[in-house]
């Protein structure tokens, strides 16, 4: 029996497992069971993301950064993050963290993680990793940047220097 002119309801459901578009629909009868009203709403569900957000790639320092914030997770619910350091010339890794389980305090979060940096100039990309507590994948992002040794400063990477230790502002 109704009290008044509105009434509210809480409908609980578990993260569908894939992000097709998703409905609930709501029907009002009256007193001797016949429909009077229907309403749906219709929506695409919101994953938990990682997102590479920023790095430093300092050839002279022995570790550097990489900043990354994850959103739309639930307060309370248990995730793991992992993160690579991958050389893109050869596909390897170069250095990794360990895998950091977490419970959300929040909607999201801001992260980093310090990697050792190469001591071999190129490309390098930075994986980002996110699981639920059991360990099921929900998001990655990844990004590459350039690490350039150049101990002499002359614009020729150690790696390919012909002239090492050539003076400064010397014509290579």
């Amino acid at each position: 029996t109704a009290s008044g002119v509105t009434e509210n309801f809480t409908a609980t459901w578990n993260q569908p497992g894939s992000s097709a578009i998703r409905c609930f629909t709501t029907f009002l009868f009256n007193a001797t069971n016949v429909q009077i009203g229907e309403h749906e709403d219709c929506f695409f569900p919101t994953w938990p993301s990682v997102s590479i957000t920023g790095y430093t790639a300092s050839n002279s320092s022995s570790t550097n950064t990489v900043y990354f914030d994850i959103d739309d997770i639930v307060a309370g619910e248990n995730y793991a993050v992992q993160l690579y350091l991958v050389a893109q010339a050869n596909n390897t890794t170069v250095d990794y963290s360990m895998l950091t389980n977490f419970t959300a305090t929040a909607t999201n979060g801001s992260f980093n993680w310090g990697y050792i940096t190469p001591s071999v100039s190129g490309i390098y990309c930075a994986q980002a990793f996110l699981y639920n507590d059991s360990l099921v994948f929900l998001n990655s992002d990844v990004v590459c940047f350039t690490i350039f040794n150049d101990d002499d400063q002359d614009g020729v990477w150690n790696e390919y220097d012909l002239c090492p230790n050539t003076p400064t502002n010397a014509t290579v």
